[in-house]
């Protein structure tokens, strides 16, 4: 129930995926390369009513900065 919000730094301006659904399962992405600080993965309720959700799986990757 809610809305769910995912941020790839330590704040919510940064690289950023919000779910569309309620209810039902969805796969979040934040994207992010070596430029970008990502020192923390934040996981949160964006509903002001509140709301539960539950984490499958977590992964974080870099994508590879090519010059």
């Amino acid at each position: 129930s809610g809305k769910v919000g995912m941020s790839g730094t330590n704040s919510t301006s940064g690289p950023a995926a919000f779910t569309t659904k309620i209810g039902e399962w969805e796969q979040l992405r934040v994207c992010t390369n070596s430029r970008a600080v990502t020192d923390i993965l934040s996981i949160y309720n964006q509903d002001a009513a509140g709301g539960t959700f539950f984490v499958d799986r977590v992964e974080l990757r870099e994508i590879p900065i090519v010059e």
